[in-house]
């Protein structure tokens, strides 16, 4: 599902691809932190048990992408968060995993 800030319309895409440098969009590619300043950044990113959700943008324009992601185990979104967190300097929220993931840094 794909939203933007200031408009309550989602649409559902495929073929969507997601790295810790960018994201493709349907044909369109989002790079966060190549254009400078005021270029495309990733603001956040939360993780839940189904979702992971992404807001990005530019200015006064942004995204928000929900995707599922179909991680089961807490290594696997533990290695992801901390991926994401080296690779773009955004902190990862996660949600609905405090019973499986105590002890390990949530």
């Amino acid at each position: 599902m794909v939203s933007t800030k200031t408009c309550d319309n989602k649409k559902n895409l495929e073929g969507t691809v997601v790295s810790t440098f960018g994201l493709l969009l349907r044909n369109k590619v989002y790079k966060w932190g190549c254009d400078g300043i005021n270029g495309v950044r990733l603001h956040m990113v939360k993780i839940d048990k189904e979702h992971i959700r992404l807001t990005f943008g530019a200015n006064n324009k942004k995204l928000s992408v929900e995707l599922l992601h179909g991680m089961t185990d807490a290594q696997r979104i533990m290695e992801t968060k901390r991926m994401i967190w080296h690779e773009t300097g955004v902190e990862v929220e996660l949600s609905g995993f405090q019973q499986h993931m105590k002890g390990r840094g949530t």
